[in-house]
């Protein structure tokens, strides 16, 4: 008998090869794995709700794992897991939940937000995309509401991607002019490889006037990805909430 554990896990992207364990690299799921694994003796695997890509940041990240009957109080396998991973990593919470708990499948939802620097901070850098052009945030906030809807989204995916034809629900965009920064926010369902990096590019482009908002809709027609704009840094993407 195993019980199902919830983590809701926060991290800075920077140092990681993503989420995914990579052999020989440094991953958020390899140093959850391991972390659980010594505290538990026990062989460990933890399933994530999304696979972020390597430098993309998390602050609402969920994970499942299931461990032995007989494990240690919560408590002790909380503190645990933060003291035995880096300082860029942090197991917020650890609950018990239902055994068809599902971190990825059960999802209903996924909240990205994207940040645009539009002054350079050393502060910042890490999170922020600086780009150095004046953008028109009206042309952008109405093109991305033109990404609403479901549909396939080939268009934003890579070329090289396995889930390239996957059909995605966005529920909810949003562009929001900060003091020094633009901030992209997208909901959907589930996300494509790339594509909320895709999406930026492609706003970028329209704040600039290389493209006007109205090509939005050409572009997920078409169902191909040479047609959208360039694929944004990783560092300025953030997981911030998963639904459930």
């Amino acid at each position: 008998m195993s019980t199902r554990l919830r983590l809701d896990v926060e991290y800075e992207g920077t140092e990681f090869a993503g989420w995914q364990v990579q052999p020989g690299l440094r991953t958020v799921q390899g140093e959850l794995n391991a972390a659980l694994s010594t505290i538990l003796r026990t062989p460990v695997r933890v399933i994530g709700a999304g696979r972020t890509d390597a430098g993309v940041h998390a602050r609402g990240q969920v994970g499942h794992a299931d461990v032995p009957e007989g494990y240690p109080p919560l408590a002790r396998i909380l503190a645990g897991a933060r003291a035995l991973t880096g300082p860029d990593l942090l197991v917020r919470e650890i609950t018990v939940v239902p055994e068809d708990f599902h971190a990825r499948f059960s999802a209903r939802a996924r909240t990205y937000e994207y940040r645009i620097a539009l002054v350079p901070s050393p502060l910042e850098r890490r999170c922020q995309w600086f780009v150095p052009y004046r953008l028109d945030v009206d042309s952008m906030s109405v093109a991305a509401q033109k990404l609403e809807g479901r549909y396939q989204a080939t268009c934003w995916c890579s070329s090289r991607a396995p889930d390239k034809r996957a059909i995605v629900h966005v529920q909810r965009t949003e562009v929001e002019r900060r003091a020094t920064e633009i901030v992209f926010r997208i909901t959907s369902d589930r996300f494509v490889t790339h594509m909320v990096r895709t999406i930026v590019g492609t706003l970028v482009e329209i704040g600039r006037g290389v493209r006007s908002p109205e090509e939005i809709s050409a572009i997920i027609s078409s169902q191909d990805r040479a047609r959208a704009g360039p694929t944004a840094p990783a560092h300025g993407l953030c997981l911030q909430s998963v639904e459930y």
